[in-house]
């Protein structure tokens, strides 16, 4: 559920919720002293939010949009046997983003290209191993991403549009992602 309210002088406010069921299977990576492999294939459920504030800056059909957002996002642990008892504890992220999307507007192939910086102040993943202390994993730290894409819409007054972009992130979060997205807007 995601809501948006503009303000005046091109300002704006948004906020999300979110919630679901994550679905984890993993075949043979456990090894117990002997070699036998095992996996687990488990459910748990997440829930978040984020907040976001910003303004856009118009010229002519390009538009700045700086903006600043604060996600968070928590996942319940998971407990599972696999060659040994494991209980992966509930986590939480928290992420706070600052960033600048430029991009064309007004025309039925719209490109634009966002630049942030982001923080994880948590993100720490703890647990047990038949009753040890697994090693934690932390993503915590800063990373730079560099956004890529288009948005078609069909006509200037159609509620419909697609959106495809590419991802990248370095520094703490590392990778590539892409995207597709249908929108109806009321």
């Amino acid at each position: 559920l995601l809501g948006k309210m503009d303000l005046p002088k091109n300002f704006y406010v948004e906020g999300s919720l979110r919630a679901g069921r994550i679905k984890d299977t993993a075949n043979g990576i456990l090894r117990d002293a002997i070699g036998n492999a095992y996996g687990y294939n488990q459910r748990a459920n997440y829930y978040g939010w984020h907040l976001g504030a910003g303004k856009v800056f118009s010229y002519g059909d390009k538009e700045l949009n700086v903006y600043a957002k604060y996600y968070h996002t928590h996942r319940n642990g998971m407990n599972f046997d696999a060659g040994g008892n494991y209980n992966l504890r509930g986590m939480n992220s928290d992420i706070a983003t600052l960033g600048a999307r430029y991009g064309q507007t007004g025309k039925k192939w719209n490109w634009y290209g966002d630049l942030a910086y982001e923080y994880e102040f948590d993100g720490v993943a703890r647990g047990t191993a038949d009753g040890a202390n697994i090693k934690s994993a932390d993503i915590g730290g800063g990373s730079m991403r560099l956004g890529l894409g288009v948005e078609v819409k069909p006509g200037e007054n159609s509620p419909w549009s697609v959106d495809l972009n590419l991802t990248g992130f370095a520094g703490r979060h590392k990778g590539l992602m892409g995207g597709a997205m249908v929108t109806y807007g009321f």
